[in-house]
């Protein structure tokens, strides 16, 4: 399984890296992302999505998602992406925060990380 998961992230750090960077479309956002809004998050997406709470949201955290997504995507050009199964949703607010503060390489690189871990895990088909 670490061969399989190591052989698909490389793909994926070398499309992102040749495109500049550009992760745009690997990724669905978070809850208060179009997507979740709208109802057309992938089945996987909305089920670990709900399985960090974010289905449950008072209306000031959705609130405080669509802020800080839309000022992680106005200054990275990409959505905020991170595994929300290893996570709830203050640990998901925390991270926004703390990734905020962070330049694009280093976006970039968290979020390759992270879309390596949701590919682990779905992998490994652990809920």
């Amino acid at each position: 399984m670490r061969h399989l998961n190591r052989i698909t992230r490389e793909p994926i750090n070398q499309t992102a890296r040749s495109r500049s960077g550009n992760i745009e479309a690997t990724s669905d956002e978070l809850v208060a992302g179009k997507a979740a809004v709208d109802g057309t998050l992938t089945e996987a997406s909305a089920a670990e999505q709900a399985s960090a709470g974010l289905d449950r949201l008072t209306q000031a955290e959705f609130d405080r998602f669509h802020a800080l997504n839309a000022a992680y995507r106005d200054k990275f050009g990409f959505p905020f992406i991170i595994c929300v199964r290893l996570t709830d949703k203050a640990g998901i607010l925390a991270a926004m925060e703390r990734r905020l503060a962070n330049d694009r390489d280093a976006e970039i690189a968290n979020a390759l990380d992270e879309i390596g871990e949701i590919v682990r895990l779905r992998l490994e088909g652990t809920p």
